[in-house]
């Protein structure tokens, strides 16, 4: 008898040595994760100067924006006038389930992110999980030969360099969009590993990309 309770007293412990503790994994809403939002309206995609080097940059274009002007006499039906061109704007994205798995340092979502137009496809859309690098990059505008522009109020007669912030991403993984062919919603479902200084980056070309510390949710579960 005494080694029957043994036996049970050992499987008994060998179960809950593979039982997942419930406090490891933490379930997390939309409105959790805006707290780690970062860089609002701020980066686009972008690229390195050095076509080498094969990492996802995003430039903050808005320095440059501010400075260069066009023409303030410019006919405001003109195509190339400010109020006739399209918005740049943020990608709309909703989470519909996260989880951390603070143990095994393992980050789920899903959800989705809102279309453009119909003809926006899975691939348009570019995300990532890695580890953010702050530098500058230099970008040149390219006088237009169509319309005059002014840099700080004077008319430009030749290109001008600018070096803007920019980020890259080290460490990184792409992960893939998936369409729902029947709702024609655009779908993320991520599994992986994250560090405490991991970022979730979410692009497309010609719009904000929408940018996660998702490595401080780590964080939040030690406090």
């Amino acid at each position: 008898m005494r080694y029957i309770i043994l036996l049970l007293l050992l499987l008994s412990l060998s179960l809950l040595s593979c039982i997942e503790l419930p406090h490891d994994v933490r379930s997390i809403d939309h409105t959790e994760l805006m707290q780690f939002k970062v860089d609002e309206n701020s980066f686009e995609p972008g690229w390195f100067p050095n076509p080498d080097i094969k990492k996802p940059l995003f430039r903050d274009y808005r320095a440059m924006d501010e400075e260069i002007t066009v023409d303030p006499n410019l006919d405001s039906t003109s195509i190339f006038h400010p109020t006739n061109q399209p918005d740049k704007l943020s990608l709309v994205f909703k989470a519909d389930s996260i989880s951390v798995d603070h143990k095994k340092k393992l980050f789920s979502l899903q959800g989705k992110i809102a279309q453009d137009y119909d003809q926006t496809k899975p691939e348009d859309y570019k995300v990532y999980i890695g580890q953010r690098q702050d530098t500058m990059v230099n970008v040149t505008f390219v006088m237009s030969s169509h319309i005059d522009n002014y840099f700080k109020g004077k008319k430009i007669n030749e290109d001008i360099d600018f070096s803007v912030p920019a980020f890259y991403l080290d460490n990184y993984q792409e992960l893939p969009v998936e369409q729902n062919m029947a709702t024609k919603e655009m779908l993320l479902n991520i599994t992986t590993t994250i560090q405490n200084k991991s970022v979730l980056v979410i692009s497309q070309n010609n719009r904000y990309a929408e940018i996660f510390e998702i490595g401080k949710l780590m964080e939040s579960m030690e406090e």
